[in-house]
């Protein structure tokens, strides 16, 4: 199965704020695809139990990351409304990955977007040639967050579903993901090396059993 090309970034942005939650085992680690984060905030304090999202800075890296233009300092002041609605987001994305059923994950993913008020229209900004965007240029960081979140959704669960959600098949990772891959093998989150840690230790497993 092919998903669109914008499916993909948009996906790995739900999976990579998902999997900031303290609930998620691993969490304290950095999310899918966010090595630059980490170096940036460093070791956080707290231990496993420290939300990465109450880090300074941390909003402004994630918006970064997933490249999420035109959204200056000036969105992102007012630190406790933006560290309160990321986490409420946040809620919202997990429960939709977490969802029994493929009615539940729709009504939820519905629920999401009903509160935005987005139109698309046509932009070039930034490196970007002309193209389709969603959010008003005067929206927020948390509001931009959850339309490309959103348009993720849309785009992904008609074709795929809701068995393409689960968690990373390392023991004692748990974290989140989403397989994209034709034949829905992939088993392993991105990002923590989990795949490479768990064939390293099946190899020193044979080696021993040899």
């Amino acid at each position: 199965m092919l998903f669109t090309h914008d499916v993909a970034p948009r996906m790995a942005l739900v999976m990579d704020l998902v999997n900031t939650d303290p609930g998620v085992v691993g969490a304290a680690q950095v999310g899918v695809n966010q090595p630059s984060v980490a170096t940036a905030l460093g070791p956080q304090p707290g231990g496993d139990n420290e939300d990465v999202v109450d880090s300074p800075g941390w909003l402004q890296h994630f918006v970064a990351d997933h490249c999420l233009f035109r959204v200056d300092e000036g969105s992102m002041k007012n630190g406790r409304t933006w560290n309160r609605e990321i986490k409420e987001l946040r809620a919202e994305l997990r429960a939709i990955v977490d969802a029994p059923d493929m009615e539940s994950t729709v009504e939820r993913t519905n629920n999401l977007i009903a509160v935005l008020s987005v139109r698309p229209y046509l932009s070039r900004h930034d490196d970007l040639d002309w193209h389709i965007d969603w959010a008003a240029d005067s929206a927020d960081a948390v509001s931009r967050i959850r339309v490309e979140a959103g348009l993720g959704l849309l785009g992904f669960l008609p074709q795929g579903g809701i068995d393409r959600f689960r968690r990373c098949a390392r023991p004692g990772c748990e974290r989140y993901l989403v397989d994209l891959s034709k034949n829905k093998s992939r088993k392993f989150c991105e990002g923590t090396n989990c795949a490479a840690r768990t064939h390293a230790q099946a190899y020193r497993n044979r080696n021993k059993q040899g």
